[in-house]
């Protein structure tokens, strides 16, 4: 009796730390490409699972377009892109014969992983603005700092309560002049047309 229930104290403690272990906040487009080190359109051709449940998935990628990535790598090569096994351990799912938007970390020795803490998304779903950003509008804009609840200075908020629409179609882009009266960078929200679009359609003020 006792060896059944040291089995299930076992496994309460398990999902308990595995549910509780992956804990991180949407990163905005523009700052999954400036801090990861790849971002491509790749398309899924098949998984494997490796280990236990404290192990890895591995997707087998055909590389469809490189915005960022190791110059090793080119269109039309077939590359191994690594996750945790679960969602609870911050491993992503992707659908086999699928198209996405992958943007992730290469871990020692230069090791392609994602994460749902970075910003993967199927390819149709990807807006133009974001699409613009990761082809070379991000780039020169990444000494900016989109901020989240604290002071944020001559930077770029995005408060706890912002719609999609900051993700999808605004860039946090480096103002005019680029310094404020200390020297500090200075940035500032660029918002076209689909952004303005998008706000009143979501019926919320502009910072709202």
């Amino acid at each position: 009796m006792w060896h059944v229930q040291l089995l299930l104290v076992l496994s309460c403690t398990t999902f308990l730390h595995l549910s509780d272990a992956c804990k991180c906040r949407q990163p905005h487009p523009q700052e999954a490409y400036c801090q990861r080190d790849f971002v491509i359109k790749g398309n899924v051709k098949s998984q494997t699972v490796i280990g236990d449940q404290f192990g890895e998935k591995r997707f087998k990628v055909k590389v469809l377009q490189i915005f960022k990535g190791p110059t090793t790598w080119h269109t039309g090569q077939q590359i191994f892109i690594y996750t945790a096994v679960h969602g609870a351990t911050c491993g992503v799912s992707l659908t086999k014969r699928t198209t996405y938007l992958l943007i992730g970390s290469l871990s020692n020795p230069k090791k392609p992983w994602i994460t749902t803490c970075g910003f993967n998304r199927e390819w149709s779903d990807i807006k133009k603005t974001v699409i613009d950003g990761i082809s070379g509008d991000y780039e020169p804009n990444c000494a900016c700092k989109i901020c989240r609840g604290e002071p944020c200075g001559g930077m770029c908020p995005l408060f706890w309560n912002s719609t999609n629409c900051f993700y999808e179609h605004a860039v946090c882009r480096v103002a005019c002049p680029e310094t404020d009266a200390l020297g500090n960078p200075a940035c500032r929200w660029d918002t076209p047309e689909p952004w303005w679009k998008c706000v009143k359609g979501q019926n919320v003020c502009r910072y709202n």
